[in-house]
């Protein structure tokens, strides 16, 4: 079947073949975009985590109240 369109149409052939690697490189930028998007995405939640922690840590770190004692100032 493959013989047979080249040896009835080879231009037609070549065209389609032209299609199919375009197509096949096009699926494959998509892929390593679509990876690349996932990648910065897992690191962004990560990072969004991260802040979550730290700003929980400072606000442990933090006084909510100044108390005075009276008995540092005798």
């Amino acid at each position: 079947a493959v013989d047979l369109g080249r040896g009835a149409n080879p231009k037609g052939y070549m065209v389609e073949e032209i299609w199919q690697e375009l197509a096949k490189a096009k699926y494959l930028l998509w892929e390593h975009e679509s990876t690349r998007r996932s990648w910065e995405l897992q690191n962004l939640k990560q990072l969004e985590a991260l802040d979550r922690v730290f700003n929980k840590a400072a606000e442990d770190d933090s006084p909510t109240e100044v108390s005075i004692h009276p008995h540092i100032f005798k």
